[in-house]
């Protein structure tokens, strides 16, 4: 199934949506350049999407090789391009680290980077030269700039150099297929949702994050001045688990470790980003 085709007439990528139906859609395959038909049955049992024409005649320029994840990133690419500003949610940030003392005492520390939020990004524009080259996207939040990657199988989480005063976002486009299955819709307002809203999201950068690192480093150190007055207990052992509990609401019974958020009961695996979650002990 070919999501998105480029229209003759402009050169651009196109939604099935945006075109008329069949040969008269005046499209061709973004991959192998074969004229492509737009197939929009009004059945609803299967979503409205490109085809390759093969009665055409017209041999591929060369073997079709299309990416559905290749081809969606071009077309998102190409629409938040055009866009004078576009709503996204970022994901919470928390940095922990465990702490011990002179009499073997562990203590687990949290700070907080960020909290989940909607953001508008404005002067969206791809990343192509300049000090945000390997990145997807950036744009203007509030005056500061916000650099996104996008990750999927055929493109892992790139290697670029970061500025830890520069906020980077990775957003996981994995499962966007999976999203497209909802035939009622057009794919690029699917996608365009996916990727706001519901795609796995992380931090690669943010630039609170040295800062929080130093209040985790204050906070480490406070603790240890005051435990030296402490009588020395039996040594503890440091927790297995690397989830400290008693910071977790009691009535939730597990915790993401990527997201680094508490739920309710659930499965093994995690609502966001679905990936297996730490279960409370007992």
């Amino acid at each position: 199934m070919i999501p998105f085709a480029r229209y003759i007439p402009t050169d651009q990528l196109v939604d099935v949506a945006e075109v008329q139906r069949g040969r008269e859609c005046n499209c061709i395959c973004p991959s192998c350049s074969v004229p492509l038909i737009a197939r929009k049955g009004d059945s609803g049992e299967r979503a409205h999407h490109f085809a390759h024409d093969t009665k055409a005649g017209v041999a591929p320029i060369q073997a079709c090789e299309l990416s559905f994840h290749v081809i969606a990133r071009m077309m998102l690419l190409q629409t938040l391009n055009e866009l004078d500003n576009y709503v996204i949610d970022t994901p919470g940030m928390v940095i922990d680290e465990w702490a011990e003392d002179t009499h073997g005492r562990v203590k687990g520390f949290h700070a907080t980077v960020t909290t989940p939020r909607s953001i508008t990004l404005e002067e969206v524009c791809a990343s192509h030269d300049g000090p945000n080259k390997g990145f997807d996207l950036v744009g203007v939040v509030a005056g500061n700039l916000l650099n996104i990657s996008l990750e999927h199988p055929q493109r892992p989480s790139q290697n670029v150099h970061i500025d830890p005063k520069h906020a980077v976002l990775l957003i996981d486009i994995t499962a966007l297929s999976m999203a497209m299955a909802d035939n009622k819709r057009a794919f690029l307002e699917i996608m365009l949702d996916y990727v706001a809203c519901h795609a796995p999201r992380r931090w690669i950068s943010h630039p609170r994050m040295a800062q929080a690192k130093q209040k985790l480093a204050r906070d480490i150190a406070a603790w240890k001045q005051t435990s030296r007055q402490d009588p020395a207990p039996a040594r503890e052992s440091r927790p297995s688990s690397p989830v400290d509990w008693s910071m977790v609401p009691a009535e939730h019974d597990a915790y993401c470790l990527r997201c680094r958020v508490s739920m309710g009961k659930v499965s093994r695996w995690c609502p966001t980003c679905f990936m297996p979650v730490s279960k409370r002990p007992g």
